[in-house]
């Protein structure tokens, strides 16, 4: 029946829209209206571009593309909205909930069809209370209709239009109540002008949900003001009240569609346009659930798409509208395909990622029911995805509820399972080695420290040479000492003790081999440098390893280390990662090592799930190199360890 009749409706407004300047783009999905309709008994999506009606029948699943037709239309020439407006003026149509009766809104007139036995059209003119209204998107209930849309302001107004809801009988005999948007002073919506608002324009969109389960609540998305409204509705359906607004920062397109899931939860699709609407840059749905009976909530249950509920790849980023059922949310994208997300119950969630679903096809996409994953819940009915378990709390596969775990236990946000805190230990087994000095020769390291004075009273004590110019100063002083004696004396007993002296001298010469007796002076000196140089060779060699040994007190830089460099890089390394309280499987990660752009797939040497803890470990090639672990799943990880290990070695 409500086929039947949705159909004659579309078509019977049809040949007034078919004038012969009106040319529209068959491809654009977004043009002028809600182009699909859908309840728990029937979807029905106007296709243009395929001059038909596309029509899949309950039950909804991806099992089998038997459950659909297509119906084409009476005339090829023929363009149809599902929301349509004329060329020049503006129609919404709205449905009544038994199906008795359909009402059609334009500015001028308004039209009441009756396809029950005879079929009668009534046609009402002087409906709104204001000429210049113009509806954008409605919704009927059983005793009352909600429209919105644009109306003129007087001339001395410094806005051209505002938006008004009107809440009217359901046989358009009577206004019951109106409300018009005042916004906030200072605000960005305060310093709209509602240019070009009377023509149509993806701009002044606007969607209206009554909620089926709770009449009086109303929801009206007005994308250009980036704001959702909630009404309630009372009297008996003759007021209209204004309790509560939702917004999306300065951006525009929020409440591009409404819909109400349950008489607690809603959807509102949030789409980000450039400021002139001209171009589009995200969409998102955002699910409300457990909602005041009265207002909204400042921040959504969920997000689609997400981890759990990816948007498939035959369906458009790009989301124009929502449309709610009894069995859960149907979305339109922009290229005019279907995305049915199914209402689950309690420990399910809806899953529209084509991996999961037994069999899939084009159009539409179904979502399919899917167990929570471990390390969440879900408590509810809807549409929403399974949510984590909180801190100190954990659950298996399909849990409705979370178990509390022991106090001692290491229950991170998605546990899965209680953990000893023993798999948090950190082990520290390595020491960072100090800087590598610019030289690593012992020659080098030899010259740089024994012919070097610094300039610390440190440096200076500890330096071989200051010692050794130490003992070279008296012997050269002894010397000239010698000289001076020699030239002023010349009687043969100083002469004498001369000879003896420089003789004694000859002998100690270890530089020109007893040639010349000041070889002598230097030899003594040349003695105290080697014992200086021998001590402070000794203790070099001592100072390794680093994890080990203190400062280098023989030395200025008291960092001076002996690194044994070849057993460094000799050493095989392995890194180990460890996935800790979670369930994912080892199949779903891989490994690859990045070289500059490119990437080479490297094998992971073992991998096991001990106790809900993943152990990997990875052999290394190299000292230095840039891995990088791709895991493939979805599911939650606690925590993350990471260690390297290697076999011992010694040398020396």
């Amino acid at each position: 029946m409500f086929m039947g009749f949705l159909l004659h409706l579309l078509i019977l407004v049809n040949p007034s829209i078919c004038s012969g300047y009106f040319n529209p783009d068959t491809t654009d999905y977004h043009a002028y209206g809600l182009k699909m309709a859908a309840n728990n008994l029937i979807l029905v999506e106007s296709q243009p571009d395929n001059t038909a009606f596309f029509i899949p029948f309950p039950p909804y699943n991806n099992v089998s593309s038997g459950q659909q037709c297509s119906l084409d239309y009476d005339d090829g020439n023929d363009y149809v909205y599902s929301i349509p407006f004329l060329p020049d003026d503006f129609l919404v149509i709205v449905v009544h909930p038994t199906g008795q009766f359909a009402l059609g809104l334009a500015p001028n007139f308004a039209i009441i069809f009756n396809p029950s036995g005879s079929p009668t059209l009534i046609t009402k003119t002087s409906i709104w209370s204001n000429s210049s209204f113009t509806p954008r998107a409605a919704d009927i209930d059983t005793n009352f209709t909600i429209v919105a849309g644009i109306r003129a302001n007087s001339a001395s107004s410094n806005v051209l239009a505002s938006v008004v809801v009107y809440l009217i009988d359901n046989t358009l005999s009577h206004i019951y109540s109106t409300w018009t948007y005042v916004p906030a002073n200072n605000s960005w919506q305060s310093q709209l002008k509602f240019s070009c608002y009377d023509s149509w324009s993806v701009k002044y969109t606007m969607s209206v949900d009554i909620n089926n389960y709770n009449p009086t609540r109303v929801l009206v998305g007005v994308p250009c003001v980036n704001t959702v409204f909630h009404f309630i509705v009372g009297g008996g359906g003759t007021t209209l009240n204004l309790t509560d607004q939702i917004s999306n920062a300065n951006s525009v397109g929020f409440g591009k569609g409404v819909a109400s899931i349950a008489s607690d939860q809603a959807a509102i699709l949030a789409n980000i346009y450039t400021s002139t609407f001209s171009s589009w840059l995200s969409s998102q749905i955002r699910v409300y659930t457990q909602l005041p009976s009265t207002s909204l909530a400042s921040t959504p249950t969920a997000i689609i798409p997400n981890s759990q509920q990816p948007i498939p790849s035959t369906i458009s980023s790009e989301l124009i509208n929502l449309v709610s059922t009894p069995s859960g949310l149907v979305v339109l994208d922009v290229s005019g395909g279907i995305l049915f997300i199914l209402s689950t119950p309690p420990s399910y969630y809806a899953s529209a990622d084509p991996n999961l679903a037994p069999d899939s096809i084009a159009i539409p996409s179904i979502s399919t029911t899917q167990s929570c994953l471990a390390g969440m819940m879900k408590t509810d009915t809807g549409l929403h995805p399974c949510s984590l378990c909180p801190r100190g709390w954990r659950s298996s596969v399909g849990s409705i509820n979370c178990t509390v775990c022991n106090a001692s236990a290491f229950c991170p946000p998605g546990a899965v399972a209680e953990l000893s805190q023993t798999e948090l230990q950190t082990i520290l087994q390595a020491y960072p080695y100090y800087e590598n000095p610019d030289t690593t020769l012992f020659d080098d390291v030899l010259l740089n420290n024994v012919f070097h004075i610094g300039s610390t009273r440190h440096c200076v004590v500890v330096s071989p040479i200051f010692w050794t110019l130490i003992v070279l100063s008296p012997l050269l002083a002894l010397i000239v000492i010698l000289l001076v004696c020699q030239q002023c004396s010349r009687s043969s007993h100083d002469s004498a003790r001369m000879k003896t002296i420089k003789k004694w001298f000859k002998r100690t010469d270890l530089v020109a081999e007893g040639e010349h007796w000041i070889g002598g002076l230097f030899t003594l000196a040349l003695i105290v440098l080697l014992i200086q140089i021998y001590v402070f060779a000794n203790n070099f060699v001592f100072q390794y390893p680093a994890a080990s040994v203190g400062n280098s007190n023989f030395a200025c830089d008291v960092t001076l280390r002996n690194a044994l460099y070849d057993l460094l890089n000799n050493q095989q390394w392995t890194l180990n990662v460890n996935l800790i309280n979670t369930v994912i499987d080892c199949s779903s990660i891989s490994l690859c090592e990045i070289i500059g752009t490119s990437s080479i797939a490297l094998s992971v040497a073992t991998c096991k799930n001990v106790n809900s803890v993943v152990k990997t470990t990875i052999v290394l090639s190299n000292d230095a190199e840039q891995l990088q672990i791709v895991i493939n799943d979805i599911n939650v990880i606690g925590g993350v360890s990471v260690g390297l290990t290697g076999p011992g070695s010694t040398a020396g």
